[in-house]
């Protein structure tokens, strides 16, 4: 089976690399990224807005984390989750 990832920002990221880059992130703990701190592993998380900042610290083009709405948690996993891809 063949490693699945993602094209951004013109460079090519396989899964593992993006496993890579997601776990430096939460080495980073308690560094607010995007104004968002991440304090635990449950409230913290609860809305997306956490994973959607760690990926926006990395390619800050691939959406605007600026029109996030932490109402719609959905919306926030899958824009996470999908960019991370």
């Amino acid at each position: 089976m063949p490693v699945q990832g993602a094209e951004l920002r013109g460079a090519y990221y396989d899964s593992y690399t993006i496993f890579l880059v997601v776990v430096a992130c939460l080495l980073t703990w308690g560094r607010p990224l995007q104004g968002v701190k991440i304090e635990n592993f449950t409230s913290s998380w609860a809305d997306g807005i956490s994973f959607c900042a760690l990926i926006h610290n990395f390619f800050p083009q691939a959406f605007d984390f600026n029109k996030l709405d932490r109402s719609n948690r959905k919306q926030n996993y899958d824009l996470a989750f999908k960019t991370g891809e």
